[in-house]
Order: C-alpha cells, then structure tokens, then sequence
C-alpha cells in the first residue's frame, strides 16, 4: 500500500520538540500572538480620509455607466489595489464591489422615481449589462423586481423624500 507523505499546512503551529509539554508550547504560541498583537498601527494609514471617499463616489457616479474595477478605483487614489482593497473595507465595511453595486443601486432608484424612463435604459445608464442583470441584482436587494418597486414607491412618496436604504447581504452579481 502507497501512502503519501503528510504535509504541515503552511498556517499550522512548529511542531512540539521532544521533551516540550504542550502547555510550554502554547505558552511559546501565547507570546507570539500578544507580540504580534501589540504592535502599534499606523495611524491614518488604515483608513480611508474623508476626501479619498469623496473622490471615489466622483468617480463612481462620473464612470456609473462603465465597467468599474477595483484596480481604477486604487489608481484614482495612487495606492496599490491590494492595499486599497484592505483599507477600503476596513473604512467602508464592504468590499469595492459591493459599494459601487450600492451606488448603482441607489442612483437607479433615484432614476426610477423622478422619471419614467424604461427600465431597460435606466439600466443600461447605471452600469448594468441588461435589464435582466439589474433586475437579479435589483431583487436580491429590495426583495421586489424594479417595476413593482417603481409602482409601489411612486404611490407612497414623491422623490425628493427618497431615502436610500440598501441590505445587499445577498448580492450576486
């Protein structure tokens, strides 16, 4: 019978010595942690500044109808997209993707109540590939298709009182 040999995963603890009990090896993994833990952050370096949000949501809005990556929100900002993507979720609490999903979302609602354009356009306008994209995306987002939610917030409140309120807990583009 052929076994292969078995591999540490390169996450998992050093292996005990002979002789080392295991409360000496969890006190050695005790240290580290608390080492690794007070480190100081960097501050302001974790964190999105008011004016790099505000220049990302100009972006967002101005390129709305285009495909948006992660990489020309980062550029916008001259960071690394691996740095960017970090701190933009530590700032924001949802990925890149997510946002500007938001984003579309809110200004297709926006669209939706002051005008009577086709849904399809208003797709289209917001950066959807199709109306049936947009309206996955729409109903996974308010639990109705975009033109049910259209009639039901055309009758109950006029758009200057539009109040975004978005739950894209289960967006799936």
């Amino acid at each position: 019978m052929h076994t292969l040999p078995l591999r540490r995963p390169p996450h998992s603890y050093p292996a005990r010595k002979p002789g080392q009990t295991a409360a000496s090896a969890l006190n050695i993994i005790d240290i580290s942690f608390q080492e690794e833990s007070s480190k100081p952050e960097q501050a302001g370096k974790n964190v999105l500044a008011a004016w790099q949000i505000q220049r990302l949501n100009a972006y967002i809005d101005e390129c709305m109808a285009t495909r948006i990556r992660t990489m020309d929100l980062a550029a916008a900002l001259e960071l690394s997209v691996s740095h960017f993507s970090r701190i933009f979720k530590q700032s924001l609490g949802v990925s890149p993707r997510i946002y500007i999903l938001q984003r579309r979302i809110t200004t297709a609602c926006s669209s939706m109540l002051l005008s009577d354009l086709h849904l399809t356009d208003i797709a289209y306008m917001h950066g959807f590939c199709d109306q049936s994209h947009f309206t996955r995306v729409f109903n996974s987002v308010h639990g109705v298709s975009p033109q049910e939610w259209r009639r039901l917030n055309k009758l109950s409140q006029s758009a200057t009182d539009y109040i975004p309120t978005l739950a894209l807990n289960a967006v799936a583009a």
